[in-house]
């Protein structure tokens, strides 16, 4: 799939792109699932159909031709990457991209590949590319990880420091949880109410045990524990809170086999800050490789958003490749992923149609060929519609929770800590209510808020990726 579509990886700076791109929308991990009209690709309007109608007479014909009309809304992006050279590409598409800060951070670069020491020298004043030497400088003559935190220890919040420490030295994943006794009372204290759970012991005995760490009746808790889902039990049984929640998250991480640096940077939202969780993971993956441990040094004295865009010229494969995540989030979203579909396509018409709004819906558009808009393409059964009413009606209501779509969107939400209103624990949400594009689908093409009316709609295709 990644050689076709725009994904996010589980590293820093996707997640980085993840938690910007919700926040935009006002949303988090926790947030009710819902499909909306305005988040479908943007399309080609009805004129554009039409047009390609009466000028074709094959199926194929009219694929390339509606497939043109997804790039002419992206030609700035097309003509960018369709330049000869690397340095013209990016000189293109920085000018372009109507974001003074990472013109001018393209234009430092001055070509070639983007080092994180480059990259730092370009983000940062001065003064603050000396702290960074000389944090890095520490770090590389540390002789542990441990000790190599402790260079480090300064940038780190008190209350936070010896977690960070305890998770940067653990031995796996299973003992990541214990690390964050020392940040307060109420995370210890949830951190003991889940530990119950993992007892392979009759309920009566978990209840007293939870019962033990709350201070509360055995009875009031038998309910809670009772509950076959434990991640809900768990809930439950501590209190229904951030601090819960947190706890609850890096379970879930844990159980599921994560190595201890993926639990730190993905997992510890609500109990580590940016700053500590990017620092704390770079120094438990660098497996007590010192050279390693000294790349750190930027995640803890940079500005976050710096830090951010020095982990793109670690983890990029080259110039486009750093410059299309150091671009992200601050750039338009729709602007950026028809950059990537871009290169990623080299500009073929029916691959970008492809990439940027998925096989599906070029598939329905052939249905235009032959028919009228509305009625026989992107009508009420239009292949979208029906295709995802199907598959929807499956998790809901089909072969039960040992289907594979079940199981893959429980996974998720095992990996994210989803709450009582995730979609696998709620699934009728999934509708969205009377007026949703599932219960009234004829609203694709109706309405002043319409993709085709409305054309300039900006959507994000990884919320396609169910």
């Amino acid at each position: 799939m990644g050689a076709t579509c725009p994904i996010l990886h589980d590293t820093f700076e996707d997640r980085a792109i993840r938690d910007a791109a919700l926040r935009e929308l006002d949303l988090n991990l926790d947030s009710k699932l819902e499909l909306q009209p305005r988040y479908l690709p943007r399309m080609p309007g009805a004129e554009a159909i039409n047009r390609c109608k009466n000028t074709t007479s094959n199926e194929n014909d009219f694929g390339q031709c509606i497939s043109k009309a997804f790039l002419d809304q992206h030609q700035t992006q097309i003509a960018c990457f369709s330049r000869l050279t690397s340095g013209e590409r990016l000189s293109c598409f920085a000018q372009n991209a109507n974001n003074q800060e990472f013109t001018a951070l393209i234009g430092c670069l001055a070509g070639g590949r983007p080092t994180p020491d480059k990259v730092a020298a370009c983000v940062t004043r001065s003064d603050v590319q000396t702290q960074v030497n000389q944090v890095r400088n520490c770090v590389g003559g540390s002789p542990s990880a441990r000790s190599a935190l402790g260079c480090l220890s300064d940038r780190i919040p008190q209350q936070q420091r010896q977690a960070a420490e305890c998770l940067a030295s653990s031995a796996g994943s299973s003992d990541t949880l214990r690390c964050f006794d020392s940040i307060s009372p109420d995370v210890r204290r949830a951190r003991l109410v889940a530990d119950c759970f993992s007892m392979d012991a009759a309920n009566a005995v978990i209840a007293q045990c939870v019962a033990t760490q709350t201070g509360g009746p055995v009875q009031n808790v038998m309910a809670c524990v009772s509950n076959p889902d434990k991640a809900a039990a768990i809930l439950c049984a501590a209190g229904d809170n951030s601090t819960t929640r947190a706890i609850n998250r890096v379970r879930q991480c844990a159980s599921a086999g994560r190595d201890v640096s993926s639990v730190i940077a993905s997992c510890t939202d609500g109990l580590l800050d940016p700053r500590t969780r990017q620092t704390a993971s770079c120094v438990a993956e660098a497996r007590g490789n010192r050279a390693e441990i000294a790349g750190c040094a930027a995640g803890a004295v940079l500005p976050p958003e710096a830090a951010r865009i020095v982990g793109c010229a670690t983890s990029s494969q080259g110039p486009t490749d750093f410059a299309l995540c150091a671009a992200a989030p601050s750039m338009n979203e729709e602007w950026r992923i028809a950059a990537e579909c871009a290169v990623q396509s080299g500009g073929e018409p029916l691959s970008f149609a492809g990439c940027t709004a998925g096989r599906l819906t070029i598939r329905e558009f052939t249905k235009c060929l032959g028919g009228e808009i509305g009625k026989d393409c992107f009508g009420p059964n239009n292949t979208i519609v029906v295709g995802l009413n199907n598959a929807f009606r499956d998790i809901t209501q089909g072969p039960g929770r040992n289907n594979e779509v079940v199981r893959a969107v429980q996974a998720i939400v095992d990996a994210t800590g989803g709450g009582p209103n995730s979609f696998v624990r709620n699934p009728s949400q999934i509708w969205g209510g009377p007026n949703s594009v599932f219960n009234n689908p004829g609203q694709i093409l109706g309405g002043d808020g319409s993709v085709f009316k409305d054309p300039g709609q900006v959507f994000d295709p990884r919320r396609w990726r169910f």
